[in-house]
């Protein structure tokens, strides 16, 4: 009977952990801008859907703040309302797999659409995998990752405050994060990857000669 309790006890500490969930607000204030490197293009000022954030999470503690080998999981929470580096009109959204009462650490990654190619996290991660240093499949691009933060999201009952995401001090919830910047990608043309393959066997043949 013991075994029998314990089994259910243990099948539901899984069932919640699958399909815990918190939530979050998504919005950034004025101070906490969104901006690229760009010299013409400034603060991220493109209207809704030029831009694109995604927040992710990691219940352990992240190897590194790459969001393909660091440990990180796409939260389900996706961020497209940007004006003037500012993230407006903010609502409360559910996080994934990050359950109330429970710190995780996490992460806003952010890249342009490029006109609406790139709409998903999992385009972007798609683009990074096949060996690109950015989220576009040609220069000219944006992509970039905010410091970590480490909080527990809102909800539940007696209800938790709907966590913040951006800020710029600590409070009971966690630590949030602030503002940052999308660097412009330099995809290497066709040729001079050539060039550095190249270069590459060249420098192992007059290694072995040696």
């Amino acid at each position: 009977m013991k075994k029998i309790i314990l089994s259910l006890a243990i099948s539901s500490m899984a069932a919640y952990g699958a399909f815990a969930q918190g939530t979050v607000y998504a919005i950034n204030g004025s101070g906490l801008l969104i901006s690229t490197n760009g010299v013409t293009s400034g603060e991220t000022q493109s209207s809704a859907g030029g831009y694109y954030y995604a927040l992710l999470i990691d219940s352990s503690t992240p190897t590194s703040a790459n969001p393909l080998t660091g440990g990180w999981t796409y939260s389900g929470v996706t961020l497209t309302n940007l004006v003037n580096g500012v993230i407006s009109g903010g609502t409360s959204a559910t996080a994934n797999g990050w359950a109330v009462n429970t710190y995780d650490n996490y992460e806003i990654v952010g890249w342009s659409t490029d006109g609406g190619t790139y709409s998903t996290w999992a385009q972007v991660s798609a683009a990074l995998s096949n060996g690109l240093t950015g989220a576009g499949l040609q220069s000219g691009s944006y992509y970039g990752i905010s410091a970590e933060g480490n909080a527990e999201p809102g909800g539940g009952s007696p209800a938790l405050p709907v966590w913040h995401l951006f800020g710029t001090t600590d409070s009971a919830q966690g630590d949030p994060v602030g503002g940052f910047v999308l660097n412009e990608v330099t995809v290497p043309e066709p040729g001079t990857m050539a060039l550095a393959a190249l270069g590459g066997a060249s420098l192992l043949m007059f290694r072995r000669k040696k």
